[in-house]
């Protein structure tokens, strides 16, 4: 058994046991560009014995200019290289951050959630979203296989 293999059945057995979703059901991933948000589509989609649907969603916060940009176009390709759907928004948070009087990392997160809710708009579709914060622990969906959701 590869390495590969082994962690797919770890993922798969978890998702079932834990009951996050089932064969067949729609995820929307909150796909950043970032590593963890990356290894998350990848995973998701290579799980041969547990199809789902999955939808790609970026939220391009236009904090960097051509980075952000740059962001988009790589979420973008991604989504395709595995034939998945992809929903992208730009919201200047900045600007948001200003209007609402709220600092850049909540603006964002607001901006984020909003944006993934509308994304699910039939209701039967599960929003994951990915941050890496210093109160949150992504990497624990590839050890212990846990899903935040928004």
């Amino acid at each position: 058994m590869t390495a590969a293999t082994s962690l797919h059945t770890r993922i798969t057995a978890t998702i079932r046991k834990k009951q996050l979703f089932k064969p067949g059901d729609t995820l929307i991933i909150g796909l950043s560009g970032g590593a963890d948000s990356t290894a998350l589509l990848d995973l998701l989609a290579t799980l041969p014995a547990f199809p789902v649907r999955l939808v790609a969603a970026h939220l391009n916060h236009c904090l960097r200019g051509g980075d952000s940009d740059d962001d988009e176009q790589f979420c973008r390709e991604l989504a395709a290289h595995y034939n998945i759907h992809f929903e992208s928004r730009r919201v200047d948070i900045k600007t948001v951050a200003n209007r609402e009087s709220l600092n850049l990392e909540d603006a964002g997160r607001r901006a984020r959630v909003i944006f993934l809710m509308n994304s699910s708009r039939d209701g039967r579709q599960q929003p994951l979203s990915w941050h890496t914060t210093p109160t949150t622990r992504p990497r624990q969906f590839l050890c212990g296989c846990c899903a935040v959701r928004a």
